[in-house]
């Protein structure tokens, strides 16, 4: 991939450098990428069939919730924002408190300004 390898070259040249994907479908890249290599199937299908099975949705969803817990710490440590990322007295935070089981995406493509539902404070 020539982007990656500009990255490479850059940080070679000692530019603090990183990178990021907008992970919507609209944006010509999906959210499967948000879902860990080892979750994925070889073949690539088959993620929607499997994020329907409740047992597999748990373990996908495990794996991203601990993505994020991951890059949430190192992105507040790249970023100096010290005051942020974690829950606790002295410190900013955005907090959303859901019941997941009654968040539904109510948007589509030909509807899209339609609010989720299952949120009642944000």
């Amino acid at each position: 991939m020539d982007t990656l390898r500009l990255i490479d070259e850059a940080r070679a040249r000692g530019v603090d450098v990183t990178i990021d994907q907008y992970p919507y479908t609209a944006s010509s890249s999906g959210t499967a990428a948000l879902i860990p290599h080892r979750r994925k199937r070889q073949d690539g299908n088959g993620l929607l069939e499997r994020l329907d099975a409740p047992a597999q949705r748990a373990t996908i969803k495990a794996a991203v919730v601990e993505s994020i817990r991951t890059e949430r710490g190192f992105l507040r440590k790249r970023l100096k924002l010290y005051d942020r990322g974690l829950i606790r007295p002295g410190m900013k935070a955005d907090v959303v408190v859901f019941d997941a089981a009654q968040v539904e995406d109510k948007a589509t493509f030909e509807r899209p300004h339609q609010y989720a539902v299952g949120f009642r404070t944000l």
